[in-house]
């Protein structure tokens, strides 16, 4: 998700088409906020990753076909989030999938010699992923204003914890179908993810890192 809200700041041509009618002065000092918050997402920590998704995404809908990501147009260059819905402009961004639908039970996959092994679904990292999104929907809609917010009503001592979860949130969409159809490799567990910590902005990065680059 990080590559793609990045790569809608840094396209000129997306920024200039979701920026309305400003003179040539505000719209030249628009573009340049929107690069700058860009660059930032794909260099900056995890906590200041966060805290820019946070404002600007409103929402995340996982379709069949594409992850949908909606960005508020105004928060591109405002350090504020909105506080109403109302005429609130977005600016979407599609990202392909392909997503297929199986049980939360754990099953155990015997694969012939060769192939490399996966764990088949497991439930419990399944459900780390979507306390990720949930967690991370929380802090971009306002309802809960940091991290440490979020620790103290889910009773967490570590709002280190709770940053670690919210990362996830920006795992590559493939790989979050792989592990929805429990396709991850046998040694990627909930617990292991968790313990890598802050995990590589670039898609590519996470593939290979988790051993799910092809």
């Amino acid at each position: 998700m990080i590559e793609a809200v990045a790569g809608l700041l840094k396209d000129r041509s997306r920024v200039m088409a979701v920026m309305g009618s400003v003179d040539v002065g505000q719209a030249h000092s628009r573009l340049k906020v929107a690069a700058a918050a860009g660059a930032l997402l794909e260099t900056a920590m995890a906590s200041q990753q966060i805290e820019v998704l946070a404002r600007l995404v409103k929402r995340i809908a996982v379709r069949k076909e594409s992850i949908g990501i909606e960005v508020r147009v105004a928060s591109i260059w405002s350090a504020e989030v909105a506080t109403s819905d109302e005429d609130e402009e977005i600016a979407l961004i599609e990202v392909p999938v392909q997503l297929k639908r199986c049980g939360m039970a754990v099953r155990l996959i015997v694969r012939p010699a060769g192939e490399s092994a996966t764990r088949g679904v497991d439930a419990k990292l399944v459900a780390l992923i979507s306390k990720a999104h949930d967690w991370f929907e929380r802090l971009s809609s306002g309802r809960c204003d940091s991290v440490q917010a979020i620790a103290q009503e889910e009773q967490i001592a570590s709002s280190s914890y709770v940053t670690r979860v919210i990362y996830l949130a920006f795992l590559a969409p493939d790989i979050v179908q792989a592990i929805v159809r429990g396709e991850q490799p046998v040694e990627l567990t909930a617990d292991r993810l968790i313990r890598m910590g802050p995990l590589p902005v670039a898609w590519e990065d996470q593939r290979a890192l988790l051993g799910m680059s092809g």
